[in-house]
């Protein structure tokens, strides 16, 4: 399985670091050049409105939604079914190397798959489906931030770039994994559990580095504020006991 790595020009020490872990366990990586933020002057300036936020994207998130896309363009444009996305701040599990190495049949049932964690309690699907001794994929119910580790169908990237030709409709991984945001035309978004990546800054004890292409900002965003009437306190009471029937709040682990 073909493994992209997004890496800036001016962070030479994180593709460094990327190419380690990689060459440790024998695996094939292709570097990205990622879109500067700094430098972008591109028309997608004044064509990226967030569909939730009600505001224009910055300048950074703008640069790293491209990123993205020029993977997006390396997958559709290949002849792999699927392919792994990083970005260059993320660490490895032991358990993601063969996974990343030779693939998986059963990845040709997804459309999308968060590999990563974000360390935070979300909601999900109180089933799994387990596809190894090792791996289950959940549906997320609630928005996973982070772009920093997926992997994504050829038919999925080809459809992504054709819906963001144009425009881009709110930050990356809002658009990935936010139900309120991603094309309605593919379902097949899961979580792999456990994860098998994670970014540095977020891992248990490791020493802080802020990522140079994932914006904090896309965290977040200011949904507009809805006064809570009736008929929204009796949904919301429903949601919460729908939520607590069948949804699973849990913080996934990385392995």
């Amino acid at each position: 399985m073909r493994s992209f790595i997004i890496n800036l020009d001016r962070s030479p020490d994180r593709l460094d670091k990327m190419q380690a872990q990689f060459a440790k366990h024998g695996a094939c990586m292709e570097r990205v050049h990622a879109v500067d933020g700094l430098k972008y002057e591109g028309h997608y300036l004044n064509k990226s409105f967030c569909m939730l936020g009600k505001r224009q994207l910055s300048t950074s998130e703008i640069a790293c939604f491209l990123s993205h896309r020029l993977c997006w363009e390396k997958i559709a444009s290949g002849s792999d079914d699927y392919a792994a996305v990083f970005e260059d701040d993320m660490i490895l599990s032991e358990k993601a190397w063969d996974l990343i190495k030779n693939g998986a049949a059963w990845l040709n049932t997804i459309d999308l798959l968060k590999i990563e964690t974000y360390n935070d309690r979300l909601y999900f699907q109180r089933n799994s489906h387990r596809v190894s001794d090792i791996f289950k994929l959940k549906r997320m119910l609630s928005f996973h931030a982070g772009t920093g580790g997926y992997i994504i169908s050829k038919k999925t990237a080809a459809l992504l770039l054709t819906l963001t030709d144009d425009s881009l409709p709110c930050p990356v991984d809002h658009y990935l994994f936010n139900n309120e945001c991603f094309p309605t035309i593919s379902k097949k978004i899961y979580q792999l559990v456990p994860a098998i990546s994670i970014q540095s800054r977020r891992q248990d004890n490791a020493l802080a580095e802020e990522s140079t292409i994932q914006p904090e900002i896309t965290e977040q965003i200011d949904a507009p504020r809805i006064k809570k009437t009736l008929s929204i306190r009796v949904y919301k009471c429903a949601q919460s006991t729908w939520r607590f029937l069948f949804y699973k709040k849990m913080k996934i682990p990385v392995s």
